[in-house]
């Protein structure tokens, strides 16, 4: 686990909870969750007083700026008061808006390793490939039938009905069927694991093979437009955008 796996154990338990609703609605229940979230975090750490205060002082020096008619030494005044009541507003949501984004950092992560993919049926065949191997195609399927492709495809296997092991010569484990957790790369520890770590596991450092690719297929919520929206991650945006915006105007959050 990395460090924005953390909450992960938590939300699993409430994913589990919640499971019993439709793909979509449990989309929909994560992203309003977010939403909530990350409007309580902002609204608690933004001045909305002056915020409130200095929306009504820039849209002021914008409609002067707008029925302005004069010579534009009179108008560099106003452009510069609007700068700086502008940049100002920026400066009061910046870090407030930071720190709001830290629940859609760790719900986007616990997303992506729970919906991203799907185990294949038993009997499923699947591509396996290799990256930065040596002579791979001497090593050992047990477990499962697998047809080696060439180094530009890697191993067409057989999903397992209960285990299946990929073995290196002297019968060195390098990869189990199913791993850990549907994910799309198995691969060796890396620095940034420690921010976000890869649920399927990792090959051991001494592995002669820098990763090995599995082409799991992947979790379909929407029924319609092309593959890449069809996953979790646009469902999920457009839910979190829109409840957002819904608590944002409900509560007059500036």
């Amino acid at each position: 686990m990395g460090l924005f796996d953390l909450p992960s154990p938590i939300f699993a338990i409430v994913d589990r909870l919640v499971s019993w609703l439709p793909g979509i609605v449990g989309l929909a229940f994560w992203a309003l969750l977010s939403a909530i979230g990350t409007m309580w975090l902002y609204h608690r750490f933004s001045r909305q007083e002056e915020l409130a205060e200095i929306k009504p002082k820039i849209k002021t020096v914008q409609k002067k700026m707008a029925r302005y008619d004069g010579p534009l030494s009179g108008l560099w005044p106003l452009i510069s008061e609007s700068m700086s009541l502008s940049f100002r507003q920026m400066g009061m949501t910046l870090w407030p808006a930071l720190i709001a984004s830290l629940p859609i950092l760790f719900v986007l992560v616990f997303l992506s390793n729970h919906y991203d993919h799907r185990f294949p049926a038993p009997g499923e065949t699947v591509l396996v490939q290799p990256e930065g191997a040596d002579s791979p195609a001497a090593w050992t399927w047990h477990g499962t039938s697998a047809e080696w492709l060439g180094e530009d495809e890697g191993w067409q296997v057989s999903w397992p009905e209960d285990r299946a092991a990929l073995s290196l010569p002297g019968d060195k484990t390098l990869l189990t069927l199913p791993p850990a957790a549907p994910s799309g790369v198995v691969h060796k520890h890396q620095w940034w694991n420690w921010l976000l770590g890869n649920p399927a596991g990792y090959l051991p450092d001494d592995a002669p093979v820098t990763a090995l690719t599995l082409d799991l297929p992947g979790q379909a919520f929407l029924d319609f437009g092309p593959d890449w929206m069809r996953g979790w991650e646009t469902p999920y945006l457009v839910l979190l955008v829109a409840f957002s915006l819904a608590i944002k105007i409900r509560f007059k959050i500036q």
